[in-house]
C-alpha cells in the first residue's frame, strides 16, 4: 500500500533517507512482493500490462532486473498460470523499441528473461539474430555457458561477434570464445 506513494513521493521519507533505511526491509524484495501480489490477483488476460504498471509505479523504490525470478523468490509457492502468461508476457514486452544506441532497455532485459523461460537456447538465439544488439549475444552465449555447452557456447560467441558493430563488445564476446575453447581443451 505505501510502495507507490514512496515511489511517486506523495510520501516525503526525507531528503538524504533511503527506503531501505527507513523501512528496515530490503526494497528489492518489497518490490518483488508487491508484483507478486499484482500477479496473483489480476487476471490472466490482463496479467501482463497489469504487472508493467506495477512496476511502473513502485521504480523509485527499486528495480527488478529479473521480474519472473524475483517475483518466484519472494512467492510462497509457485506462480500460478506461469506457462500461461510467459507467451502474453512476451508479446506485451515485444511492444517495446529498442533503444537506438547499444545500451538495452530494462524491457529488452525483461523480454530476454521471459522468452528463455519459454523457450530456452533457442529463444535467446533468436533474439540475438534477429535485433543483432549485443546485450543479446551475450545473453545467448552465457546461457549456454551456464549450461556447460562449452561446443555450443564457442560457436555462438564466433557468430555473434561477426553480428554486432561494437570492437568493445566484440572482444567480450571473443573473451567468451576464449574461455570456451579453454574449456574444451
Amino acid at each position: 500500500a505505501i510502495l507507490p506513494p514512496i515511489a511517486s513521493a506523495d510520501i516525503d521519507l526525507g531528503q538524504h533517507e533511503l527506503v531501505e533505511e527507513v523501512l528496515a526491509v530490503d526494497a528489492r524484495a518489497c518490490v518483488a512482493q508487491y508484483v507478486v501480489s499484482v500477479y496473483t490477483t489480476t487476471p490472466l488476460r490482463d496479467r501482463a500490462d497489469a504487472i508493467l504498471r506495477a512496476l511502473a509505479q513502485v521504480e523509485g523504490v527499486g528495480t527488478l532486473l529479473s521480474p519472473i525470478k524475483d517475483m518466484e523468490e519472494v512467492s510462497a509457492g509457485v506462480l500460478s498460470d506461469l506457462t500461461a502468461f510467459l507467451p502474453l508476457w512476451v508479446k506485451r514486452l515485444q511492444r517495446f523499441r529498442p533503444s537506438k544506441d547499444e545500451w538495452e532497455t530494462e524491457h529488452e532485459r525483461w523480454l530476454r528473461e521471459a522468452v528463455f523461460r519459454a523457450d530456452g537456447v533457442g529463444g535467446l538465439e533468436r533474439i540475438a539474430r534477429k535485433t543483432k544488439r549485443p546485450r543479446a549475444c551475450l545473453a545467448w552465449y552465457e546461457a549456454l555457458a551456464d549450461q556447460g555447452d562449452w561446443t555450443a557456447a564457442l560457436k555462438a560467441c564466433d557468430a555473434a561477434a561477426r553480428m554486432v558493430r561494437q570492437s568493445h563488445w566484440r572482444g567480450e564476446l571473443l573473451d567468451g570464445a576464449a574461455l570456451a575453447a579453454q574449456e574444451l581443451g
